[in-house]
């Protein structure tokens, strides 16, 4: 992302994300559903330092942060 290629979270304060907006929003930024293991994917990806298959506070704050960058908000 650094180089222009691909996007990163950029940190954003987020209001809280319930797990029915969290879903829709893992499935408009194209993963299947929001089970364990697409949120340890998306974890896998895009919060490394933190792996745990749970959609914690960080996790929905980079995702909709990618969700706004990548213009599908």
């Amino acid at each position: 992302a650094g180089a222009g290629i691909g996007l990163w979270p950029d940190p954003v304060p987020t209001a809280q994300i319930d797990d029915e907006r969290f879903g829709a929003l893992m499935r408009r930024f194209g993963y299947v559903d929001s089970s364990m293991s697409a949120i340890t994917a998306f974890q896998r990806h895009f919060h490394p330092e933190n792996i745990t298959g749970t959609a914690d506070y960080e996790t929905r704050s980079r995702l909709l942060a990618l969700v706004k960058q990548a213009g599908l908000a």
